[in-house]
């Protein structure tokens, strides 16, 4: 159904204003144009940071419903890009309504990758589903504590994440080049200056350019899928166009950038009533408050491996097997 496509954009809509979220600072004398250009040189640069996200989604279509808060804490270095670090806490609290089957559930974990290390923990996990109140009895013996899992288990475009070939590294640039060029951004508003979490910042109303968007969206898919079949390009097309309606139905978004290094140290963004094309004839209306508060960019992170975590397999899990942990190994319990 069509609802989950559209959470898929709005997610990446999300994730891309977080990576956004990383430029500040001007003078007095210098123009909202000149900002926003100076945050998009800044934010094609920037290796880590810390940010705080929060959303509120809740959408419907004639069958399905979804009504969720998310709270991510997401930490990232990158500067080292043979042992690239990433620690994220993950808190979804909500409701399901897909399949004429009501569900309702939260879920507290977090997930820390340090090269082509990856560990992760499950604290908390509550599910009126049957079939997942029989997947949550196999997992409690693996709750509140680190697992260590081999990169076997790991999809390989989540592994590429962490370690990138010369080819990826290239198309890289070419984005962040892309990106600095890109004529998306208007400014409606001048707020004047404000405080956010202690540093001063540029506060600014601005909004999508639907026809840059288009055009940066056409030319990032150049870039990242060179060679496509006409059913994935007739696809591309579609999810461009689905894109676009998210775009258009924002209808407040607001930045904080920086007075001193042109991050962005805070964004807001609103979607109320955006009525998204679904299967057939069916249109999904979608709401989302998103906000993101970002901090310590280009700054070490301290993200290291979790002191005493145990390896642990998935496939005994799965199987039923008590087994699936073994003792911390000697390369998991030297760092904390």
């Amino acid at each position: 159904m069509q609802i989950k496509n559209t959470f898929k954009i709005l997610f990446a809509t999300g994730l891309s204003m977080a990576v956004l979220s990383a430029c500040g600072g001007s003078t007095p004398a210098e123009s909202p144009e000149e900002v926003i250009q100076k945050f998009q040189d800044a934010t094609s640069d920037f290796q880590s940071g810390d940010f705080d996200i929060s959303a509120k989604i809740t959408g419907a279509d004639s069958d399905e419903s979804i009504d969720l808060e998310l709270d991510l804490d997401l930490a990232f270095d990158n500067r080292n890009e043979s042992e690239r670090k990433a620690d994220i806490e993950i808190e979804i609290d909500g409701t399901f309504d897909l399949a004429q089957q009501a569900t309702a559930g939260n879920l507290e974990a977090a997930v820390r990758t340090i090269g082509q290390e990856f560990y992760f923990r499950v604290d908390d996990i509550n599910v009126d589903d049957p079939s997942v109140a029989i997947f949550k009895g196999l997992a409690a013996p693996y709750l509140d504590k680190w697992l260590h899992i081999s990169s076997e288990f790991i999809p390989e475009d989540i592994r590429n994440l962490q370690q990138k070939d010369p080819e990826t590294l290239a198309q890289e640039e070419a984005l962040r080049d892309l990106f600095k060029e890109a004529n998306i951004f208007i400014v409606d508003k001048e707020y004047g200056v404000e405080s956010v979490n202690g540093t001063k910042a540029y506060h600014y109303g601005v909004r999508f350019d639907p026809a840059g968007m288009k055009d940066y969206i056409q030319k990032v898919n150049a870039i990242t899928s060179p060679e496509l079949t006409d059913a994935e390009k007739a696809q591309i097309e579609k999810d461009l166009e689905e894109s676009i309606a998210v775009i258009n139905a924002i209808s407040s978004f607001d930045l904080w950038i920086g007075t001193k290094d042109y991050h962005a140290y805070k964004a807001s963004l609103v979607i109320e009533g955006g009525n998204f094309a679904g299967e057939g004839d069916q249109e999904v209306d979608m709401n989302v408050e998103l906000t993101i508060e970002g901090d310590d960019f280009n700054e070490d992170q301290e993200i290291s491996a979790p002191k005493d975590a145990e390896d642990f397999d998935p496939l005994s899990l799965l199987l039923g097997n008590s087994g699936a942990l073994s003792q911390p190994t000697e390369d998991h319990t030297d760092i904390q």
